[in-house]
């Protein structure tokens, strides 16, 4: 014995046909009209035609028969059957459906009950494609269940346009319960030069409500997946907008508890694209283009992580900063933290010249005071504008500002072809001879032995012939014609230990300063790549000024 499924589902399907005259005021003749036939084991029946009857009652049951198709031999694949209700050589279908109907199908000669109710709202429903509160099931098309279309190629329009008013409620919610294969749970394209691929509002002033909700469960699916097709124009895959104060434009979240997860993920095919771009364009307040938060309390979390995971022979960037404010305003980096405003750290491998930190600022002669690097500390003697370990070395003069009654003026560093430290002191002659020792602090920077510092003496008195012995913890001076009690002032200077031995050390990173060498025929071969790449770095941040 064989049985006919009519679900509910397919009692939606029986009224699609009215779509095909929807724009006619006249009563649509026709019925489309789907089921799925069984066997008692819930199979489907076997490929082939069979005889059916439709009739159609005024009643659930008993009642007066309205109408009757006659027995017809209608083809079933896969247990599925589609027949239009009222089409020819069937008895036409005069129905006004100003009151409910009742459908009893007859299949192989046995009657399917109960009979299948036709509502009186059906017509004005299915006008507009969808009866609301209902579900939609089976194969409309080969990759889709329900489709929207919109063909304008201009102005605002809409594949898919979805609204909810309630506190917890989805303009739009699309679900994937694939568990594998390239899901959506909602996939909304547009070609309008103004047009949403999806849009979706939620018009509740209070909740948490959604625009578009998109939920995919499958491991490489997308809960939501936008994407604009036009080649020109400023089209968005994506594009999120609040009016709300605390809102925002495009919220992503991910609940995973491990690996590699991100809550907003943005990809970009162009060569002048932005993976994510986040712009704040109003003209007053804290605003931010793009901000990043986290909570975590590992050492290597961050707020906000740019990476190059890409091989270039170019300068490639990590996170690039800029702004285009004017002169004395813009700042391009702005960090902040409780340890380290900004660190950074490059690991060297090759030859060449590695940079942990370069600062490069360039301005027209007279225009202003520019800085490379500005560092600034404040607070006391023991804080540091730049501290360095390592060495320093530089091109330019090393300036020491400091106050007068005139302003501020500069002072500059001594330079030397070795490495010295030096200290200075006074001493008295009694005797005929004056013993100093190293001051303790001092001797405990400078090279120990005698031959490794000098010592210059300056008499503040008539002290006759003198001369001095040195030893190593400090010198003797002989004066054996001064009068007792003469002073005399003193300078020690002894290279730096470790560095004794350091003279005019070869310096081929001066190659790098075009302010040395203006030009690459200047520099000698093996360091012509490294100039050029510095001076189009140069380049480079001058034209984005």
């Amino acid at each position: 014995m064989f049985q006919s499924t009519l679900r509910t589902r397919f009692a939606i399907l029986a009224v699609v046909g009215i779509l095909a005259i929807a724009a006619s005021a006249d009563i649509p003749p026709y019925v489309s009209y789907q089921g799925k036939v069984t066997d008692t084991s819930g199979n489907p029946v076997a490929d082939g035609s069979y005889n059916m009857r439709f009739r159609i009652y005024d009643l659930s049951s008993g009642g007066t028969m309205l109408w009757d198709s006659g027995t017809r031999s209608i083809a079933v694949s896969g247990g599925v059957f589609n027949v239009l209700l009222g089409e020819s050589p069937q008895p036409a279908l005069t129905l006004d459906f100003s009151v409910d109907y009742w459908l009893l199908v007859t299949f192989s000669g046995a009657d399917q009950t109960p009979r299948q109710r036709l509502t009186s709202n059906g017509y004005s429903y299915m006008a507009s494609g969808v009866v609301p509160g209902t579900e939609v099931a089976g194969a409309v098309a080969a990759s889709y269940v329900l489709k929207a279309t919109n063909t304008a190629t201009a102005g605002t329009g809409y594949g898919l346009y979805g609204q909810s008013a309630s506190t917890a409620g989805f303009g739009v919610y699309g679900y994937a319960t694939a568990g594998s294969g390239t899901t959506y749970g909602v996939c909304g394209v547009s070609n309008s030069t103004a047009g949403k691929g999806v849009y979706g509002g939620a018009g509740s002033g209070s909740g948490i409500t959604c625009g578009v909700h998109g939920n995919s469960s499958s491991y490489d699916g997308r809960g939501v997946f936008g994407e604009a097709t036009h080649v020109s124009g400023t089209n968005y895959g994506v594009f999120g907008t609040t009016s709300s104060p605390a809102g925002s434009g495009v919220y992503g979240r991910n609940l995973a508890t491990t690996g590699s997860t991100e809550g907003v993920y943005g990809e970009v095919a162009s060569p002048d694209g932005r993976g994510v771009y986040g712009l704040a364009y109003s003209g007053s307040g804290t605003t931010y283009g793009v901000h990043g938060q986290t909570f975590s309390t590992t050492s290597t979390a961050a707020g906000v992580f740019g990476e190059y995971g890409g091989i270039s022979a170019a300068d490639a960037i990590g996170v690039h900063g800029k702004s285009t404010s004017a002169d004395y305003y813009g700042v391009g980096v702005l960090a902040e933290a409780g340890w380290k405003g900004v660190f950074a750290s490059v690991s060297a491998s090759g030859s060449g010249f590695f940079y942990g930190v370069e600062g490069h600022a360039s301005t027209a002669e007279g225009a202003g005071t520019a800085y490379g690097v500005y560092g600034e500390a404040v607070g006391g003697a023991n804080h540091y504008g730049v501290y360095y370990s390592g060495g320093i070395g530089g091109t330019s003069l090393m300036k020491n500002i400091v106050k007068t009654d005139e302003g501020p003026v500069a002072l500059y560093a001594q330079v030397a072809t070795e490495n010295w430290f030096e200290d200075f002191g006074s001493g008295v002659v009694e005797r005929g001879r004056a013993d100093v020792r190293l001051a303790s602090d001092f001797a405990k920077v400078a090279s120990p032995a005698a031959a490794q510092f000098k010592v210059f003496i300056t008499p503040n008195a008539q002290i006759g012939e003198w001369w001095v012995e040195k030893s190593g913890n400090g010198f003797t001076l002989h004066a054996p014609n001064a009068t007792d009690g003469s002073s005399f002032d003193y300078r020690v200077v002894t290279k730096r230990p470790g560095s004794e031995n350091l003279r005019l050390e070869a310096a081929p990173e001066g190659y790098m300063d075009r302010a040395l060498y203006s030009s690459a025929d200047d520099v000698p071969a093996e360091y012509r790549a490294d100039w050029a790449k510095r001076a189009a770095l140069e380049s480079q941040s001058t034209d984005a000024r």
